[in-house]
C-alpha cells in the first residue's frame, strides 16, 4: 500500500504535444506551452485537442498543483499560459513581475464535496459543527497538500468552520495534487476525502456525500494569466480558451462558467 502511496504522490509533471506531423511546416511552428492545475486536464486536453484539429499549432501541456507551476515559472520555466485553481497564485507572479497582467481573467467557479468510495456505506455528510466527521469513518483523509494544493487550502478552511481541523489534521493523507486526492478515495487507501466538485462530476469509482456550503470556504475561482514574452501563437489560443466555444469545454466537466 505504501509503494503506490508513494507513487501517486511523488511530484510529476505530465506532458502532452499536439501537432500535425503531416506537413513539414509545422513541425518547424513555435512550441506553445499550457501550464495549469491538474484539476482542468481534462478542460485543457480537450481545448487543445479542439484547438489543433483546426490550427494544426505545436502545443505542450504540463500538470502539477497550482502552487508548483507558479513556483517553476518563477524559476525560469518555459510556460505560455498560466491557468490556476486559486488566483493567489497568478497574484504571486503578478507581484514578481512574471506575467502580463492585462491577460489576468476568470473563467469559472467550483464547488467542494465530500467523496467516499463508491460501495461506502456513507451516504450523507451534514455540515454542522454538531457532526462528529472524526468519528463517521476510520483511517487517513484524503486532502490535497494545503501548503500548494488549492483544494487542499479550500479543506482546511471546510474543517476549521465547522470545528473538525484539530481532530482530523493528525490525519492528514495529503496528495500532489487534487486528483491524486481523488484517486486515494477511489483506491480505498482512504474512506473519504475533499475535492473539488469537477473531480467526481464524471468519476464513477467515487461518489459524493455532501457539498460544502458557499460560506464554508473563500469563493472557488479557476482562472488564467499569459507570462511575459508569450508567443504569438500562445495569444491566440489565449483568445480561443476565452471565447464562447472555449467556455462551452468547462461546463461540459462541471465548472461553473464566469460570464
Amino acid at each position: 500500500m505504501m509503494l503506490r502511496i508513494s507513487y501517486l504522490l511523488t511530484v510529476f509533471l505530465l506532458f502532452g504535444a499536439c501537432q500535425n506531423k503531416s506537413k513539414t511546416s509545422d513541425i518547424n511552428k513555435e512550441e506553445i506551452v499550457i501550464g495549469a492545475g491538474v484539476g482542468m486536464r481534462d478542460v485543457v486536453e480537450e481545448l487543445v485537442k479542439n484547438y489543433c484539429e483546426k490550427t494544426h499549432e505545436n502545443i505542450k501541456t504540463t500538470y502539477a498543483s497550482s502552487g508548483v507551476l507558479s513556483r517553476q515559472i518563477e524559476t525560469g520555466a518555459h510556460i505560455d499560459i498560466f491557468l490556476a485553481a486559486n488566483m493567489k497564485w497568478v497574484d504571486y507572479l503578478e507581484k514578481r513581475d512574471l506575467t502580463d497582467t492585462t491577460t489576468r481573467d476568470y473563467l469559472a467557479q467550483n464547488m467542494m464535496v465530500a467523496i467516499v468510495p463508491v460501495n461506502s456505506s456513507i451516504d450523507t455528510l451534514l455540515f454542522d459543527k454538531k457532526t462528529e466527521l472524526d468519528k463517521l469513518f476510520e483511517g487517513p483523509l484524503s486532502v490535497g497538500d494545503p501548503s500548494h494544493v488549492p483544494a487542499g487550502n479550500y479543506a482546511v478552511s471546510i474543517l476549521k468552520k465547522y470545528g473538525w481541523y484539530e481532530s482530523l489534521q493528525p490525519r492528514f493523507l495529503p496528495a500532489k495534487d487534487v486528483r491524486a486526492a481523488t484517486m486515494m478515495v477511489e483506491m480505498r487507501e482512504c474512506k473519504l476525502g475533499f475535492v473539488f466538485q469537477s473531480e467526481a462530476f464524471q468519476n464513477n469509482k467515487v461518489k459524493v456525500i455532501g457539498k460544502a456550503p458557499a460560506d464554508s470556504h473563500p469563493k472557488i475561482v479557476f482562472g488564467l494569466v499569459m507570462t511575459k514574452g508569450a508567443s504569438q501563437g500562445a495569444k491566440k489560443f489565449y483568445k480561443y480558451i476565452t471565447s464562447e466555444t472555449g467556455k462551452a469545454v468547462w461546463t461540459k466537466y462541471g465548472f461553473s462558467v464566469i460570464e
